[in-house]
Formats: C-alpha cells, sequence, structure tokens
C-alpha cells in the first residue's frame, strides 16, 4: 500500500491516479481486489507521467510504503525484491 497522510489522504492518488479512475482509492481499491483487474488496464495511463510535473506532496510519496506496510516491505527485501524506479499507481 501506497503512502498516506496522517489525515487519511493519499497525495499520490488524490493529484495523479485520481484523474484516470474518477474513484475514491478505498473504492477503486476495492474494485482492484474484487474483479480481474481488466479496469486498471482499461483506466490507467499508457504513458509514463513526468513525476517533475506533479505536485510536490505526490511527489514526495512516490515510492513510501503505508505505515502499516513497512514490515511487509522489510520481508519482500529480504526475499530479494528491490525498488526498480516502477510504481503501481495503487
Amino acid at each position: 500500500r501506497g503512502w498516506f497522510d496522517d489525515d487519511g489522504s493519499c497525495p499520490f492518488w488524490d493529484s495523479v491516479a485520481s484523474k484516470f479512475f474518477r474513484l475514491a482509492f478505498d473504492q477503486a481499491d476495492l474494485m482492484s481486489a474484487s474483479t480481474d483487474g481488466q479496469f486498471i488496464l482499461d483506466l490507467a495511463p499508457r504513458h509514463p507521467i513526468y513525476v517533475e510535473l506533479l505536485p510536490k506532496a505526490a511527489c514526495d510519496a512516490i515510492a513510501q510504503v503505508h505505515r502499516e506496510g513497512e514490515a511487509a516491505r522489510a520481508m519482500l527485501e529480504a526475499e530479494g525484491f528491490r525498488y526498480q524506479g516502477l510504481v503501481d499507481i495503487f
């Protein structure tokens, strides 16, 4: 799970992803978990997003892990997973 501020907002979702999905994060996340994910392929941008053009809060949230996901990230990294410069839109 990506970064959320203390107030529950998700800067990257609010600034970028919500423009493509037109759903609140929780709704899109539920759809992603309960379907085959085709709607993600249908709605997600097809081209890279220029990070330099995003608001600072959205940039700062990129590749940051939600506080509750830090243990999962550590486990994945212990298994050899590494950040490669690509970020899931969720």
